[in-house]
């Protein structure tokens, strides 16, 4: 059995394009993969709560971190509590503190680098600082 962590951040309030094809993917791994066990970790509730996916939120008091935060400072601690042989980050950001030596990093798009106009100050700023 393998258990694929995923940044749960992407899968939370109205999903984007981003959060569409994160959740396909993992709907087709599952579904052609039957010794695998998607574990979505979040700190909000999650817009698309599939029953083949496990969820774990962390600690109530956490929803209120601001969500690329909470993924880069609180998520590692959810992810080696939880035992995940890989970890899936769908936008290219990962953890801190992670310990999983398996890591996916799905990068889309370099609009911090090539296009730096299009997004807001607070994106740019974090994209910049973690990317």
């Amino acid at each position: 059995m393998i258990r694929i962590g995923v940044d749960g951040r992407l899968l939370q309030g109205n999903l984007t394009g981003i959060g569409k094809y994160v959740t396909n993917l993992l709907v087709h791994i599952i579904d052609t993969n039957p010794g695998v066990t998607v574990v979505v970790l979040s700190n909000k509730l999650i817009c698309n709560n599939d029953p083949r996916f496990q969820v774990i939120y962390d600690k109530p008091h956490l929803a209120k971190v601001k969500p690329m935060l909470w993924s880069r400072f609180f998520l590692g601690r959810l992810v080696n509590k939880n035992q995940i042989d890989i970890f899936f980050s769908g936008d290219g950001f990962i953890p801190f503190f992670i310990k999983v030596k398996n890591i996916i990093s799905m990068i889309h798009d370099l609009n911090h680098l090539l296009v730096p106009e299009t997004m807001s100050s607070l994106r740019l700023i974090t994209t910049r600082l973690f990317f």
